[in-house]
Parts: structure tokens; C-alpha cells; sequence
């Protein structure tokens, strides 16, 4: 097994695990060891520049990142990331350009696990809906779930990039915060959420509406 160093404790890099093929991605073989370096010192990086410019999501990494699996490039050369309810505490990762790029994986990632252990203990939207809605950052209408999943993910995403100062990140955070607030409307009028479930997109719409008048 390999581990990344991240300051209070390791994060385990596996690359061996014969179950860590639960992400719908192809993950990577076992990993030279050369390569397993780069991967574990990247991990290391970007876990500590989520401390130093999105502290706010520090503690979720931290506490709940146990281990990263590596994928294979996407043909594509995007990045790829994902994270699955039945393997919690792990993210799946393609190699990453920079620790600045895999940093947001992993704050975007996290925030999918954190609202699976939500899901886990209350109801916020109605399971039995058939009902589907476009987002932007898919090409396929997604499930009400999968709505929610994507709005508090990408949410953090918005949120890391508005506290980053270059263009680029002005841009990506106008993005980003351009389709949480779409898809907050979306959920919000479609009727299939709980009470509770309300209160939690009503929340985070008052996030995204305090970024636009800030």
C-alpha cells in the first residue's frame, strides 16, 4: 500500500484494492513506483492548499478523505473525478495538471460524500420522483438526486475559485455560480423536495444570492 503524507495523517493511494473499480471510470493499474511518488507528494500538495485557500472546506477533507484511487487519462485529457456511497471516504482521480486542479477534485468529491451521509440519516426529496431536469454540466437530464448532488458540489467548487485571484478563476467562478443558481431554481420549482430538503436548497441559494450582491 502507498500513502500520501497530508501533515495529520496519511492518505492511502490505492492502487491495489480489487473493489475500487465502483466509480463507472477505468481506474488505473498498479502504479510504477516513480509514479506512485508523483501521485502521493500531488495528494500531499493539494490537501494543504485546500487548508491555505479554502479553509472553510478543510476540515471535511481532512476528516473524511481516507483515500484516493488514481483512473486512467480520460481520452479526452479533462479531468475526471468521482466519488461513490458505497466506497465512502474515497475519491477517484485522473492524473491531475497541477495541485491547484486536483484540489478542487477533492473539495468537489468530498462535498458528494458528505451529502451521502446526509442522504444517509434525512430525507430531502421524494426517492420515488421520476422526474428529470437538464443541468448544464451534464448532457443527459439527471435525476432529482443527482440535481442535488451536483448543486452542493459545485457550490464548493464556486466557492474555492471566487477566493482565487487570477482571471481564469474569476471566470471559472462565474461558471460555476451560474449553474448552481440555475440548477437551485430548477430544484426549488420542480416540487420533489421535503421540507427539509427546502430548507437545505433555500440555504444554499442564500449562499449563491450573497456572492452575487457581495
Amino acid at each position: 500500500m502507498r500513502r500520501a503524507p497530508t501533515g495529520d495523517r496519511d492518505v492511502l493511494l490505492e492502487d491495489v484494492d480489487p473493489y475500487r473499480d465502483c466509480f463507472d471510470l477505468p481506474v488505473a493499474a498498479r502504479l510504477a513506483p516513480r509514479a506512485a511518488g508523483r501521485w502521493a507528494d500531488q495528494v500531499g500538495r493539494a490537501v494543504r492548499r485546500v487548508d491555505a485557500e479554502a479553509g472553510d472546506y478543510a476540515p471535511g477533507v481532512r476528516t473524511l478523505l481516507r483515500a484516493v484511487v488514481p483512473l486512467r487519462p480520460d481520452p479526452s485529457g479533462r479531468s475526471r473525478s468521482a466519488a461513490a456511497r458505497s466506497a465512502f471516504g474515497a475519491v477517484a482521480v485522473t492524473p491531475a495538471t497541477d495541485d491547484a486542479t486536483l484540489a478542487v477534485l477533492l473539495v468537489h468529491e468530498v462535498q458528494h460524500l458528505k451529502l451521502d451521509a446526509v442522504l444517509d440519516v434525512c430525507d430531502l426529496l421524494d426517492p420515488a420522483d421520476p422526474r428529470r431536469l437538464r443541468v448544464p454540466w451534464r448532457d443527459d437530464p439527471r435525476p432529482v438526486e443527482g440535481v442535488l448532488h451536483g448543486v452542493y458540489a459545485h457550490l464548493a467548487v464556486a466557492d474555492v475559485w471566487r477566493r482565487r485571484t487570477d482571471p481564469v478563476a474569476a471566470a471559472a467562478f462565474r461558471r460555476y455560480r451560474d449553474w448552481t443558481a440555475g440548477a437551485i431554481d430548477a430544484l426549488l420549482d420542480l416540487g420533489a423536495l421535503t421540507l427539509a430538503g427546502e430548507r437545505f436548497v433555500r440555504r444554499m441559494g442564500a449562499t449563491v444570492d450573497g456572492w452575487s450582491t457581495g
